[in-house]
């Protein structure tokens, strides 16, 4: 056992079950269900001379905070309570310590003697789904701070949507030996992009200008990018500052090398939200410009 505190949640047992326990219930399975799939993957835990009793004190405190305690996992922590063994374990390093977990360990008691707490509500998680359809075109118009910094005021970013790239859910994780992944979907459908920039707000990307889209990676020494493709990695459900313009053909750079990529395991690069302007302008001045504003 990892333990950094006292409290009952200073321990990697506690963080364990937590993060298993209520990711079943997240996912949709019942309390019985969630609990029984506990067990069985914490069974060792349970069963350890020195992890046992930690676990089952544990388990209750997290079951009784989401107001699904049950009489067995109750009786099972008190008998530990009771037995006084963990608090000794404490006493061993301090008797300051062994003071504080006798306190913790006595506040458990009255909560799980008393009235069930009410039933927190573990929402089954929405996952985004991007409505644009392949081939979408949209306008982006630069406007705030970061545009004024680089003198990008009034310019337009111009993209493209080629596709999903898929962001699995990873707070499941831990819980996937048991639910596995019916339709391999647990997780954001995000939109995958090439992008133009300009200051002709009408400017349409087409055919002729497919070489001028701005790279996400290559090797700039020889100018020689090896991939176009970017996601937006946290893409807000409804965003005014996208304009659609229209839908065409999918626009792809010459010397974009798919099997490059792909040999080389090179996803497309993510746009987080939060700094779009600074990614989206970083990357424009880096290869049009040879300015690097990430140093």
């Amino acid at each position: 056992m990892g333990a950094w505190g006292v409290k009952l949640d200073q321990n990697d047992i506690y963080a364990d079950v937590k993060d298993f326990y209520t990711a079943l219930l997240r996912y949709g399975k019942s309390n019985e269900e969630a609990l029984k799939h506990t067990l069985n993957f914490f069974a060792a835990y349970a069963a350890d001379p020195e992890d046992g009793d930690l676990f089952r004190l544990s388990l209750a405190d997290i079951m009784w905070n989401a107001g699904r305690l049950t009489d067995d996992v109750k009786e099972k922590a008190l008998a530990c309570i009771d037995s006084s063994k963990d608090t000794e374990k404490w006493y061993e390093v301090s008797k300051e310590s062994g003071d504080k977990r006798r306190e913790i360990l006595e506040d458990l008691k009255k909560r799980l003697m008393s009235e069930q707490r009410a039933v927190k509500k573990f929402g089954k998680k929405r996952y985004k789904r991007c409505t644009w359809a392949d081939g979408d075109i949209y306008r982006y118009s630069f406007t705030g701070e970061e545009a004024e910094k680089y003198d990008m005021t009034g310019m337009y970013m111009i993209l493209q949507k080629d596709g999903e790239y898929f962001e699995p859910d990873y707070s499941l994780k831990a819980i996937k030996s048991v639910i596995g992944d019916e339709d391999g979907m647990n997780g954001d459908l995000l939109p995958i992009i090439r992008f133009w920039i300009t200051d002709d707000k009408d400017f349409i990307p087409s055919a002729d200008d497919r070489n001028d889209c701005i790279a996400n990676i290559g090797n700039k020494d020889r100018h020689k990018p090896d991939d176009y493709r970017f996601y937006i990695f946290d893409f807000p459900g409804k965003s005014d500052r996208f304009e659609f313009i229209c839908n065409k053909d999918i626009i792809i750079p010459d010397d974009e090398d798919e099997v490059f990529s792909k040999n080389n395991k090179i996803k497309p690069k993510h746009l987080t939200w939060k700094f779009f302007d600074k990614h989206v302008i970083g990357r424009y001045l880096f290869w049009t410009k040879d300015i690097n504003i990430f140093r």
